[in-house]
This record gives structure tokens, C-alpha cells and sequence, in this order.
């Protein structure tokens, strides 16, 4: 008796269940998008109130059984929706890894199980699968009492796999694991063979946390999710201050949203490693010299006489002192607390001569001394530093930084410059690392950059600057108010992944950083709103210049 009433319990659960969630879906349709946040929260309030009420049963009866699960005549498991079928494509440790498309309903799954599965127990299956957050578990038991308890994981984005030899952990930056082996899932069913990769951790902070990113070069170059061929990759974890996912992705909109010859591309995807599900990741191509990225002459360890010493160089300011790199004579220092800046030479990045190193010290050096000059009292405009500085990617890079409020670019971190062969200009590269402190994490409202970032407050006494960068601003600024609009796209696009994330790691270590007092929901309208801010002071200031 006791059996029948919870089977009927659970099936009214059911009705009752599948009725609020039609109602919200016919709500939402109505929403304005503003409303939209707010209506995904009521949701997964009330999937919260219903799991907490609802009892987990053990079914025996074949009937009860057949209701809920499907046999396959293949060997996989898999879930069966109102729409469709999906096979796992990964089984490991128990563990059933699954690809749903993003907007398949997953409020009434049925569970498929191999024909040679003769099911007679079946416990703790639940076939609501939309709360990314909590994995489904449920045991099996077949005609020769052998019980088995499974878990499923549902994706809706591309899921990268890696394996490693033997199953080594990557925890260096500065040694590769080589010979690991991916395979890219994507939600059409497809799996593409990435073949055998080198992979190591990168990064210098986020190096250090529980959600790893990684820097993978690939034995040969591969094109991923539509983006370019490529042996090189990286997969951003936003792990640091960044809990929307959200900050690289767009800041990187913004600056594709510049004439920029090149902006690195990017796509979200969720990575298992060595079996184990790590999260949602940024895959994107790395900044680096190649004839689709930045393209430059590659510079040799024997290029050193008159001519081939003066490119291609890629640098990248930071405050560290690893590696190839030097500091400045004029410019030395960046950020509030004046920190000192240095450059490292990213390519070449081996076997680098002094002479390469003093020439592009010597270069930096020139160009700055230039910028120096705009302080002194009877300094004309004459605009010397042009020949030394490419002003078209310069005020390309400060008004990416500046309107997306990155604290970290005050400090001239991570920001890339190169040098081509023959050509006297030093270029800003594409914007790069919004993890922490961006997009009104630290401040808005705000000219930060311009105040403490390298001599950024010295362009701006210079007429010619500040009368292009207002052009370029104003160009800009159309096509960025709709920036936004691209923050609820991508927030719609990862939102189950996102909230799953949002539990696979402890965001708690980093304190009031990640803003712990608030929902998901509302730090991406929290994002939208800084940008908004942002742009429109910025706007009002850069036009009573």
C-alpha cells in the first residue's frame, strides 16, 4: 500500500510540476528583457520548494519501471525527452555523460537503458533533468540482484574531453603534459577527433585555484567550433572574481566591435578531465604571432643584424620578473600603488640574444621619451611620438579597458604590444584578461586607467590624441550600446551550465569579491547595469573634451 501511494504521490507531483512550468513558459513568452531574469529566478525557486518535498521511491513493478525508462538495442544510456532521443557519449566511474540541445525541455525524461539491462529495481530516478545543478542518481537493479547506481550529467554546450597519460594531473605552468588525448562533443551529436595535445596550466593568480586554466598546443593545427586553425589554445576558467562567466567573453565583444585587425576568438564549452567534470571553460585562440592572429615576422634567435633585429616582437606588461624581460626608462611604474612595470617578451620566448632584448628596450625607451616630451611647458603639439606609436590600436585598447572597467589594465597587466620588422610604430594588441576586477567588480563611473595606467594621463594633454580618440569614440559607441543585448544572449546560452558552476567550486575563498550575497541572476543584471553606466560617463566626459 505504502509503494502504491507513493508511486501516485509522485505521479501528481508530476502533473502539478509540469502545470506550474507550462504556465511560466507561457509567461515568459509575454516578458519584456528586463522582466527575464526575474522570472528565471521565481523558477528555480520553485524547483528548489519541489525537490525539497518530494520522495524518493523504489519501484519493482514492471509497469511502474516501463513508465519511466526505454529500452535501446545498443549499449548506451540515455535519456528520452518529449522531443527526442540522446545517447550518452561518454561513461566513466558510473558517471553517464549526456548532450541535450540548449532548448530541449527537461521536465519529463524518460531513462534508456541497454536491452541487456533487465531491469526489476528502480530507485531514485527522477525525470526532471533541469536543474543543471544537482546530477541525477538513481540505482539499478537486474534479475541476478546486481545493483548498480548511476549518475547522469546533462550538458547543452560542446564538451571538450581530455586524458592524460595514465591520468597525470596538470597542475605546472611551466612543463607540458604531452601526449594527452581530446575529443570535442558537440551538440548535434558529432564528436571530432582533436587528436594528441601538450597541456600545461597557465595563468599567474588564477594558476593558483581549485578551477584550472589551461594552455594547449595541439601536434597539428585544428579548427575548433568554427574558429580558425590553430595549434595553440587556451581554456580560460574564469574562476577568479567572475562568477557570471561572462566578463572575457564580452569584453572581447567590445573590442571585435573595433577596427581591430584581429580579436581573438572564443566559445564556451564544458570540460571533463581524465573522466572528471570540471566546469564551464572559455576555449579561445591565443594571442600569439601566426597569419591569421597577429601577423608579424617570426623573430629567430640568430636575427640580430641591422635589419632583421627590429621585429617581429610580442610583449606583454606585468609586474612580475620571470623569463625574458625588462623595464623603462620614463614609463616604469602603473597603477594606484605605483607598482613597477615590466615587459616580457612572449615571442620570441626561447633562446632570446641580449641584443634582441637591449633593441627592444632601447625602442620602447624612444617611444616613451616621445610621450615624455607632451609634459614640458613649451611642448607644441608637435606630435613626435606618432612615428613611434600606432594611435589607431592604442585608443583601440584604452577605451575597451577603460569602458569595461578592468582595475587590472590601471596596472598595464596582460596588456600586449608588438613591433613589426621594418615599421618604427609600437601597436596595442587585442584586450586580453577580465576575470578580475571588470565590468564594476572594483568601480565605475570612473577614468581609471587614464589616471593611473602607464602614460595614458600624458596622451590626454596631448590635442591630437584626445581630438582622435573622440572620433573613435563617438564611432564606437553605436555599435557598443548594444553590448547588453550580447550579455543576455550569452547569459541565456550558458545559464544551466552557469548555475552548475556555480556550485562545483568554492567561490567563498575570495571573500565579498564575487559579491556572495547575491543570485547569479542578479550579478549578470548587475554587469548590464555597470556597462550602461560606464558608457554613459564616459560619453558625457570624452564630449566636453
Amino acid at each position: 500500500m505504502k509503494r502504491i501511494f507513493n508511486i501516485f504521490g509522485l505521479i501528481c507531483l508530476f502533473f502539478a510540476f509540469f502545470g506550474c512550468k507550462n504556465d511560466t513558459v507561457n509567461k515568459k513568452e509575454t516578458l519584456s528583457q528586463d522582466e527575464y531574469v526575474d522570472s528565471e529566478i521565481e523558477e528555480i525557486e520553485e524547483i528548489e520548494e519541489i525537490e525539497e518535498e518530494e520522495i524518493i521511491p523504489e519501484i519493482t513493478s514492471k509497469e511502474d519501471i516501463e513508465s519511466l525508462t526505454e529500452e535501446t538495442d545498443s549499449d548506451c544510456f540515455g535519456i528520452k525527452t518529449e522531443t527526442g532521443s540522446f545517447n550518452a557519449f561518454f561513461v566513466k566511474d558510473n558517471i553517464i555523460h549526456i548532450i541535450v540541445p540548449n532548448s530541449e525541455p527537461l521536465t519529463n525524461c524518460k531513462l534508456i537503458v541497454p536491452k541487456e539491462n533487465e531491469i526489476v529495481l528502480l530507485k531514485g530516478y527522477y525525470p526532471d533533468f533541469s536543474n543543471f545543478a544537482k546530477p541525477n542518481s538513481f540505482t539499478i537493479s537486474d534479475k541476478n540482484g546486481i545493483q548498480i547506481t548511476y549518475t547522469i550529467i546533462l550538458y547543452d554546450l560542446p564538451v571538450l574531453t581530455i586524458e592524460t597519460p595514465d591520468g597525470q594531473q596538470i597542475l605546472s605552468c611551466d612543463s607540458r603534459i604531452e601526449g594527452c588525448l581530446l575529443n570535442l562533443y558537440t551538440e548535434d551529436g558529432n564528436c571530432e577527433d582533436l587528436g594528441s595535445a601538450g597541456i600545461k596550466v597557465r595563468g599567474n593568480s588564477t594558476s593558483l585555484l581549485y578551477k584550472k586554466p589551461y594552455n594547449v598546443k595541439l601536434d597539428s593545427k585544428k579548427s575548433i567550433l568554427g574558429m580558425n586553425k590553430s595549434k595553440k589554445w587556451i581554456l580560460l576558467a574564469n574562476a577568479y572574481y567572475d562568477r557570471t562567466q561572462l566578463h572575457n567573453a564580452t569584453a572581447f565583444e567590445v573590442a571585435r566591435r573595433t577596427d581591430y585587425v584581429w580579436v581573438q576568438s572564443g566559445k564556451y564549452v564544458e570540460l571533463i578531465l581524465n573522466g572528471e567534470h570540471k566546469g564551464l571553460y572559455y576555449l579561445c585562440e591565443k594571442i600569439d604571432i601566426a597569419k591569421d592572429r597577429i601577423n608579424i615576422d617570426e623573430l629567430q634567435s640568430t636575427d640580430i643584424d641591422e635589419e632583421t633585429i627590429t621585429g617581429g616582437y610580442l610583449i606583454e606588461g606585468d609586474m612580475t620578473q620571470e623569463g625574458y624581460y625588462f623595464s623603462t626608462d620614463y614609463f616604469n611604474t602603473s597603477g594606484f600603488s605605483n607598482n613597477t612595470l615590466y615587459w616580457h617578451l612572449k615571442n620570441p620566448d626561447e633562446d632570446v640574444p641580449d641584443e634582441q632584448i637591449e633593441y627592444i628596450k632601447n625602442h620602447m625607451n624612444t617611444m616613451e621619451s616621445l610621450i615624455n616630451k607632451i609634459k614640458n611647458e613649451n611642448y607644441n603639439n608637435e606630435c613626435e611620438y606618432l612615428e613611434y606609436l600606432d594611435i589607431e590600436t592604442a585608443i583601440n585598447w584604452y577605451l575597451v579597458e577603460e569602458l569595461c572597467c578592468n582595475e587590472e589594465a590601471s596596472r598595464t597587466k596582460n596588456c600586449y604590444v608588438y613591433k613589426k620588422r621594418g615599421d618604427n610604430k609600437i601597436y596595442f594588441g587585442p584586450p586580453w584578461d577580465f576575470d578580475a576586477w571588470s565590468f564594476g567588480s572594483n568601480y565605475t563611473k570612473e577614468f581609471y586607467i587614464k589616471e593611473y595606467g602607464y602614460f595614458w594621463s600624458t596622451l590626454f594633454q596631448d590635442d591630437y590624441f584626445v581630438n582622435r580618440l573622440k572620433e573613435k569614440w563617438n564611432e564606437y559607441k553605436i555599435l557598443w550600446q548594444t553590448i547588453p543585448d550580447y550579455i543576455t544572449q550569452q547569459y541565456k546560452y550558458i545559464y544551466r551550465a552557469a548555475l552548475r558552476n556555480e556550485v562545483l567550486g568554492d567561490w567563498t575563498k575570495y571573500g565579498n569579491a564575487n559579491r556572495l550575497d547575491e543570485t547569479y541572476e542578479q550579478l549578470v543584471n548587475y554587469m548590464k547595469t555597470s556597462f550602461n553606466e560606464q558608457l554613459n560617463y564616459m560619453d558625457a566626459i570624452i564630449n566636453a573634451m
